[in-house]
């Protein structure tokens, strides 16, 4: 059977009218909304139940973080998110590839000049590797620029985590906190805006994880634990588990990890050793909230647009980065480890 994408729009507030047009393939359903909208991509092999627990999660985030009084809701930001959903199914994948790339066409085709859409990878073993490595290698993320292609572009997969998976609704936390994070400017110019984010802090021209991927963890594991049903002690749990301190240990094997690495938390990338930005990461967020309060990572962001990193990161927090970052490591290096966990309370 030939599938056509399921097509939903989905406002954080407000009464939804939805309209159900017959086709002689499948069904598009075409739910209409007046505010910030999400609009959902499914492969054909993607279960109603995934679609519902996704969109939901979402939504949620949404209300906590994509608010009246934030750059990216002034600017009208954070709308429309293209939300894609892979399953398994490699050929049903494909063809949703097909599909979104004809959307693209006809919506927004100035992005696709210079998407996958429009460009022949001679090392992609599967349609065009715009969603298919999702299924290959699960995950999810952000592939896109709100400012330049006029929506972002959140994927999600059906493994690492399932979602039938508790992760899963963290996974879409974490996601989402990148929607409000590149929604903070109207910067065009990709190397600014990747450095405005933090992206590129480090002593190289590399992507570096610690700051991005470190504010967002963190923000989805703290934001995730404070819902209905969470076991009480997930937070702390979490963060245990990022740097691998358990009641069983004294040792806490990712922090040593990282001295073994000997590579400064902002100069380690993606590709090598880039869980250490991750999980250290947002280790430091923490450490930042304990010290200036949550509301110093928002007021961050707020300033995004008119500041570099740098200057960004001083106005915020007292002082540089480096600087923060090598207290920080002292924090991490204190004998005590159960020291550390008291900057979580």
């Amino acid at each position: 059977m030939i599938s056509l994408f399921a097509l939903f729009a989905i406002s954080c507030g407000g009464d939804a009218t939805k309209d159900t047009t017959d086709s002689n393939q499948d069904d598009i359903i075409s739910v209409q909304a007046p505010d910030d909208s999400i609009v959902v991509f499914a492969a054909s092999d993607v279960e109603q139940s995934t679609i519902d627990r996704t969109v939901l999660w979402l939504e949620m985030a949404q209300d906590i973080w994509f608010t009246e009084d934030t750059f990216g809701w002034e600017h009208d930001l954070y709308s429309p998110i293209y939300l894609v959903i892979v399953g398994e199914d490699m050929e049903a994948t494909i063809e949703l590839e097909e599909q979104y790339c004809d959307h693209l066409n006809e919506n927004h085709p100035v992005s696709v000049e210079y998407s996958r859409c429009n460009y022949v990878d001679p090392n992609c073993e599967n349609g065009i590797c715009l969603f298919t490595e999702y299924v290959t290698n699960g995950g999810a993320g952000i592939a896109s620029s709100r400012q330049n292609d006029g929506y972002h572009l959140m994927i999600m997969a059906a493994k690492n985590p399932s979602p039938t998976e508790e992760d899963y609704k963290k996974v879409v936390f974490h996601e989402a906190f990148h929607i409000y994070q590149l929604s903070q400017h109207n910067e065009t110019d990709y190397n600014i805006s990747e450095e405005i984010m933090g992206r590129l802090s480090g002593d190289h021209s590399d992507h570096v994880p610690w700051w991005s991927e470190g504010t967002a963890e963190y923000m989805a594991v703290y934001e995730y634990s404070l819902q209905d049903g969470v076991d009480e002690d997930y937070f702390e749990n979490e963060m245990r588990n990022k740097i691998g301190y358990h009641q069983d240990s004294s040792e806490a094997y990712v922090i040593n990890e990282y001295v073994a690495h000997d590579t400064k938390l902002y100069n380690i990338t993606f590709d090598d050793n880039g869980h250490l930005g991750y999980h250290l990461g947002s280790w430091l967020v923490a450490y930042l909230v304990h010290s200036n309060g949550q509301q110093s990572i928002f007021d961050f962001y707020q300033n995004a647009h008119q500041l570099s990193f740098a200057e960004n990161f001083t106005a915020r927090f007292g002082q540089d980065y480096r600087t923060t970052i090598d207290e920080f490591e002292a924090f991490l290096l204190q004998e005590d480890k159960d020291r550390l966990l008291d900057i979580l309370q």
